[in-house]
């Protein structure tokens, strides 16, 4: 009997709510920029010519406070905004892989690989978990990788259904084993490595910290998963 590919298919109430919540972290972000006081820290350049914090200057408050409009236009505005070239790319990327994956459900393909996975996998099924939250922790830790795994959740998902396990445990050792690899850092870019410019640190120092952090983290999810499921 043909398994039912349940990781694919997202519903109406789904999306509404995923659209609600959103929303919901919008206005609430709109709202703090008016209670949480701004403020910025000075910048100068080294003797390298980087630009790096000012400890001398130091921190400064500034005016805070959005006004409505831009509130209300900022899911465009951002479009626009200097760096949204990777934005628009990611943008682009989650909808052409997401077409691609619906044509495969559609058409039979993708549950036909998805059965020969868990065919495949079947008895060695808790190696697998440890291998999946390893890749997608070292994708967000390593490279820095969270929007653009994204795709690659429904596929977790369903192939976890067919091992037995249900949707929400192949959402952890993907998409939250992601997130967890992206905060310990390892050598990611978008955190790491622009915090470490900034400060005038070499580039991804004290890593050693973050690796013990990393495997620490990867223990507790790996656990929590196994222990779930």
């Amino acid at each position: 009997m043909e398994r039912e590919s349940k990781g694919l298919d997202i519903s109406v109430k789904s999306f509404v709510t995923a659209i609600a919540i959103i929303f919901a972290l919008m206005l609430a972000t709109y709202l703090l920029t008016f209670a949480v006081p701004g403020g910025e820290y000075a910048r100068t350049v080294d003797a390298e010519g980087r630009v790096v914090i000012d400890t001398a200057a130091g921190f400064h408050a500034v005016n805070g406070g959005l006004p409505l409009w831009k509130w209300l236009l900022s899911p465009v505005l951002v479009l626009g905004a200097e760096g949204s070239g990777t934005l628009i790319a990611v943008i682009v990327f989650l909808l052409v892989i997401g077409g691609v994956f619906n044509a495969l459900a559609v058409c039979g393909l993708m549950g036909y690989m998805l059965d020969k996975l868990a065919d495949r996998f079947g008895a060695v099924r808790w190696r697998l978990m440890a291998v999946l939250v390893f890749f997608f922790m070292a994708m967000g830790s390593l490279v820095g990788s969270f929007e653009e795994v994204v795709p690659l959740v429904p596929i977790v998902v369903s192939l976890a259904v067919g091992l037995g396990w249900d949707a929400a445990t192949g959402v952890a050792v993907s998409l939250l084993a992601a997130g967890c690899g992206f905060a310990a850092g390892v050598a990611n870019p978008f955190t790491v490595g622009v915090a470490q410019t900034l400060a005038g640190l070499p580039m991804f120092s004290g890593v050693w910290l973050r690796l013990l952090s990393f495997v620490c983290i990867y223990a507790l999810l790996l656990g929590l998963a196994a222990g779930y499921a």
